[in-house]
């Protein structure tokens, strides 16, 4: 009997109340310090800059390439299935390559290369008018090959200006800035593009230099974005 109060009796001591292990403590300052941490620093916020115009100046135009394909141009759904996927098998394929790039001669200079060929494939994309299949493919493959591209070496140069430690919420910062930017995509392509009386859709071309000047920008944006030790 005494051996069963000995053991009651430590249980007691070296167990914690549970009415208070299971109470949550909250700090509503740590919910706003990596706000404070990331848009007080100059580098963060030129990364999350750059993030935005990247976005912009990317998929500004994609939502409106079926369409104009088919509308503009004349093709059928078959067609542009199959430039949607030797676009996608192209980047697929590549985007390694773009990688392996950046390893071996440097994250500006690769991205500023394909943000270079991106502006010639954007120009050409939104001014392109031919019946040529042919001339679609290589049109469209090479704006989905170097506007994926440059993202390769951009996601390297914008993880870079964050410590590990401090990474993830800056990451979700980041994911919040891309959806916005895809949202302000779809809204500014909608408000720049028109429709004609015969239904053909009209100032895809300043769509396109929207996008091109954008483009420009997120260079300009990357040139400021410094890593960190």
């Amino acid at each position: 009997m005494e051996d069963v109060i000995d053991i009651v009796a430590l249980r007691e001591v070296r167990l914690p109340p549970t009415d208070q292990a299971l109470v949550p403590k909250h700090d509503p300052r740590k919910l706003v310090d990596p706000f404070v941490r990331i848009f007080s620093d100059a580098n963060q916020r030129a990364a999350l800059f750059f993030t935005m115009t990247l976005m912009l100046g990317h998929f500004t135009i994609i939502p409106f390439i079926a369409p104009y394909m088919q509308i503009n141009i004349g093709f059928g759904d078959k067609q542009v299935s199959l430039i949607y996927l030797i676009g996608g098998l192209l980047t697929v394929v590549l985007l390694p390559f773009f990688g392996k790039l950046s390893d071996r001669y440097g994250r500006m200079p690769v991205f500023t290369t394909a943000s270079v060929f991106a502006l010639a494939s954007i120009y050409a994309l939104t001014n392109l008018d031919t019946d040529s299949l042919y001339i679609a493919l290589l049109t469209t493959s090479s704006f989905f090959v170097v506007a994926s591209g440059r993202n390769v070496p951009a996601t390297t140069m914008i993880t870079s200006v964050v410590r590990p430690e401090n990474r993830g919420g800056f990451m979700s910062i980041r994911q919040s800035i891309n959806e916005m930017a895809l949202f302000g995509s779809t809204l500014i392509a909608g408000f720049i593009i028109t429709e004609a009386p015969d239904g053909r859709l009209e100032t895809y071309e300043w769509l396109g230099y929207f996008t091109m000047v954008i483009s420009v920008l997120a260079g300009y944006a990357a040139s400021r974005i410094r890593a960190v030790a």
